[in-house]
């Protein structure tokens, strides 16, 4: 290859030099949706395309007209492309809905919106949401968790607890869910079985400082009423 087209094999071994140590060919996670692993890589292939294209219009008349064209019209519908990506972009609700509105059957989507909606106190909302991503993935643990908070705060504590209950079949030993467990019962008033979930939540996570405080309320409750039977 003459020293003219020295860009393509340059552009070429740059794209698969720096792509293949993070390509992931065993798959973890969410690896295969990321595409920030191609931001260095991509540069080689921009390196083809900025010298192949310059290369291309040096053999044509007026070609410094046709470049200004060329340019002004990349630039142009990139930033038309951009504005409407940033409008996607502008928070988490939004970015959600957009990828609701685009895809199907995503239910991390689903699970997102519920989320937001139930930190902004649309109970009812997060759990249609909620119920949607189980729809799509009933063995998604966090989300029945969600789910039971969710219901719990409905008052629906039986249907609260199921959900809790199948979260710890799906995958044991969740200290979180002990703790909302544990204040589903306190909610009750069936302390003696809050103490027993709250201190299950502290053996599995020592350092869950939620369920520590909550255990030392309920061993407090219960001692006060002890007193108060005792008189």
């Amino acid at each position: 290859m003459s020293r003219r087209y020295r860009y393509l094999p340059v552009g070429w071994f740059w794209y698969l030099g720096t792509l293949m140590p993070v390509i992931g060919l065993i798959q973890v996670g969410y690896h295969a949706m990321a595409d920030r692993y191609a931001y260095v890589p991509l540069v080689g292939i921009f390196v083809i395309i900025s010298w192949g294209v310059s290369d291309i219009f040096s053999r044509l008349f007026a070609r410094r007209i046709l470049l200004i064209l060329l340019a002004a019209t990349v630039v142009s519908v990139s930033v038309i492309v951009s504005w409407q990506q940033v409008q996607y972009w502008q928070n988490s609700m939004t970015i959600f809905q957009h990828a609701l509105n685009v895809t199907k059957n995503n239910y991390q989507a689903h699970q997102g919106v519920g989320n937001i909606l139930f930190s902004r106190g649309n109970i009812d909302g997060a759990i249609a949401h909620y119920m949607e991503a189980l729809r799509f993935k009933p063995d998604h643990a966090e989300v029945r968790n969600n789910l039971g908070m969710a219901l719990m705060y409905r008052g629906k504590f039986e249907e609260a607890m199921n959900q809790y209950l199948e979260a710890l079949r799906i995958k044991p030993n969740q200290a979180k869910v002990y703790n909302n467990m544990g204040v589903l019962l306190a909610k009750q008033e069936k302390m003696e079985s809050a103490i027993a979930y709250f201190r299950e939540a502290v053996r599995i996570d020592p350092d869950f400082a939620g369920a520590k405080g909550n255990l030392q309320v309920a061993l407090q409750v219960q001692e006060n009423s002890t007193r108060l039977q005792a008189r």
